[in-house]
């Protein structure tokens, strides 16, 4: 007799296919979780870029007040001569930090968010292969 049934299981079968539920569900629950994770740095990543976009932005106001500062002082205009040319490189500089700083931030976003959207899939496949393992151990059961 092999032992008391439960939904028409032994007890062994019935531990086998809640152990493979928790298995599944929980393979599941880890894949999103961690594409949430990654999700969230990717938040982060954007937050950290405009950040540093700002700072840039500062960094370029000072130099340009300072030189304008300068400038003055000395009675020239700021199109003037070498004036103009240091006001062309500060706001060629700064357009090509601004264009390496989108470039790098699209970057790291879209990294973290394909690494999210791995996990989950990585979530997906071990849930998957829960299920054939146990499908395997289902099948040889008896037979051997």
């Amino acid at each position: 007799m092999p032992g008391p049934l439960i939904f028409g299981l032994t007890a062994f079968e019935a531990f086998s296919v809640a152990s493979t539920a928790f298995s599944v569900l929980s393979s599941l629950q880890a894949g999103k979780a961690q594409e949430a994770q990654y999700k969230a740095k990717a938040k982060r990543e954007e937050i950290n870029a405009r950040e540093q976009e700002l700072e840039r932005k500062r960094k370029l106001i000072k130099a340009m007040a300072s030189q304008n500062a300068a400038r003055a002082a000395q009675g020239i205009s700021a199109s003037q001569g070498s004036a103009g040319a240091m006001f062309r490189t500060d706001a060629r500089e700064f357009e090509r930090s601004q264009y390496i700083g989108a470039a790098n931030r699209e970057f790291a976003v879209g990294q973290a968010l394909n690494k999210g959207a791995n996990a989950r899939r990585s979530g997906y496949m071990t849930a998957g292969q829960s299920l054939l393992d146990f499908g395997v151990r289902w099948n040889a059961r008896g037979k051997s």
